[in-house]
């Protein structure tokens, strides 16, 4: 019972969250964004509630983790998503949550 009930309510806040960091003034919005469930959540919510542009960043590199592919599969058919590559190199890619946030 608690746990049916925390699950209909945690949509509901996590896009009540998003919506309080949107601007309002219809300027652009700027992101990281992976293949994760959590950032594809944000970037929905935010694509719901905001008409202008949204630039998300998506870091890979060309040893071991890559992103890019699957973002871009992900997102290709949203208009106003704009997405920026980064490619780095195998040092840098070790602290890739670290170069996100």
């Amino acid at each position: 019972e608690n746990k049916e009930e925390a699950e209909k309510q945690l949509l509901p806040t996590i896009e009540s969250s998003i919506q309080k960091y949107i601007p309002k003034d219809g300027s652009n919005v700027y992101m990281p964004l992976s293949n994760g469930f959590d950032s594809n959540l944000i970037l929905n919510t935010v694509r719901k509630y905001h008409s202008s542009d949204i630039h998300v960043f998506t870091i890979g590199g060309n040893i071991g983790r890559n992103e890019i592919p699957k973002v871009r599969k992900n997102i290709v058919d949203f208009a106003n998503v704009h997405l920026h590559t980064f490619i780095v190199d195998e040092e840098l890619l070790k602290f890739f949550p670290d170069i996100v946030w």
